[in-house]
């Protein structure tokens, strides 16, 4: 059974599935990959923090994900790595 959950984070409402439900029958990430993750996303809040204070002026961002995502992925590339989706 999946349940979901909303959640509001800087004012944008998301929806989530429970994290002991199934997801399609993948497996669980590993550590390392969510260690790499959680890193990215640490990295991403620090740099758009110093970007809304001193580009945007101290104003909400109102694209932020946009914003993390271009961050994240420029990142992953400069750290060398590539994410690969595997073919069913």
């Amino acid at each position: 059974m999946v349940s979901l959950h909303n959640h509001s984070f800087f004012g944008q409402e998301y929806r989530d599935m429970d994290s002991t439900s199934s997801h399609s029958g993948a497996e669980p990430a590993d550590p390392a990959t969510k260690q790499i993750i959680l890193d990215l996303l640490k990295r991403a809040a620090a740099a758009h923090g110093v970007y809304e204070a001193e580009a945007l002026g101290g104003r909400y961002d109102e694209d932020w994900p946009q914003w993390y995502a271009d961050h994240m992925a420029r990142t992953l590339a400069e750290g060398g790595y590539r994410i690969v989706g595997l073919s069913g």
